[in-house]
């Protein structure tokens, strides 16, 4: 009906919060990663193609600035591409929880969804020129001694990039002083849609906020990393020839282990 009034809006952020296993994140305290004391000291995550489910089934989707940045296309072939989607670099190791969405219609949800990563056309664009035309864009390159959430010797970026120090004792219970380090992104197939079902609802006039939590211990479920104390996915499998069952087992945790969830 032409006369009905538009609905209403309401901004919106979403919290990530970083845990360990029961355990709140920070970089200075021992958690446990797969029965090992650890100290994580880098844990940033790519969020993107983020949508709030309502009730109906209906998709809340949020948009930034345009970014119009050149992405490779083929060997020797790149095209334009023109950016729009909301996309979140959560830097948790420097105390990043919260980012604003975008406003969203008030009334009841049912959930959400999002990529762990980018898509393969955003995940083939060029980060020095994001750098030079937007250097505050969660794409951009950063300098040094800033970590960086791209491969800085190849095409792509790092989706999930986790490091520390863990107690490689036979027991595993003492102080963790051996550095490892897990990089996950690059090829296609490493990005994970994630959906999570969860009643909320967003009201007019407040700060609306969606909490949810991502467990970095439960990202190495069936990973030992006495064993395993590293991984880049994009690696030649010539000389680190576990780097792809690694990052696969870390990746299928991401999407069934529970590593997301809301806030209880």
């Amino acid at each position: 009906n032409a006369t009905d009034p538009a609905p209403a809006s309401a901004n919106v952020s979403l919290r990530l919060e970083p845990v360990a296993g029961n355990q709140v994140f920070d970089t200075n305290t021992v958690v446990q990663i797969s029965g090992r004391n650890a100290r994580i000291n880098q844990a940033r995550i790519y969020i993107s193609e983020i949508a709030l489910i309502r009730e109906n089934n209906e998709e809340v989707r949020f948009t930034d600035e345009p970014l119009s940045v050149r992405y490779i296309r083929g060997v020797g072939d790149t095209a334009i591409l023109n950016i729009t989607d909301k996309i979140i670099l959560f830097r948790h190791d420097a105390g990043q929880r919260e980012a604003v969405l975008g406003s969203a219609p008030t009334g009841r949800y049912k959930g959400i969804r999002f990529t762990v990563g980018l898509n393969d056309q955003v995940n083939k664009i060029d980060a020095l020129e994001v750098a030079r035309l937007r250097p505050n864009h969660p794409l951009a390159r950063t300098s040094p001694p800033q970590p960086g959430n791209w491969w800085s010797w190849n095409t792509g970026y790092i989706f999930t990039r986790v490091e520390g120090f863990f107690d490689n004792s036979p027991t595993g219970t003492g102080t963790p002083t051996t550095r490892f380090f897990y990089h996950i992104g690059g090829p296609t197939g490493f990005a994970s849609v994630i959906t999570l079902s969860q009643p909320f609802e967003i009201r007019a006039g407040e700060n609306n906020v969606v909490p949810i939590q991502v467990d970095y211990a439960r990202c190495f479920t069936g990973i030992d990393l006495a064993t395993s104390p590293n991984c880049m996915v994009i690696r030649d499998p010539a000389r680190f020839p576990d780097d792809r069952r690694l990052g696969e087992q870390f990746r299928d945790n991401q999407r069934a282990a529970n590593v997301f969830r809301f806030r209880p």
